[in-house]
């Protein structure tokens, strides 16, 4: 895999586990914030 890519899924990885730890604390708008951005993420690494 290309290092760019792997920089993609690298930070999509860091921005699901922000979601789920806002998702954990109720902050259900920035949940869905980095949910959305993880998912642009990763599929800009594909």
């Amino acid at each position: 895999m290309r290092k760019e890519a792997l920089r993609w899924l690298e930070q999509a990885k860091i921005d699901f586990k922000s979601a789920t730890i806002n998702f954990e604390q109720k902050v259900y708008y920035v949940t869905s914030f980095l949910s959305q951005q993880a998912v642009e993420k990763a599929l800009k690494a594909i």
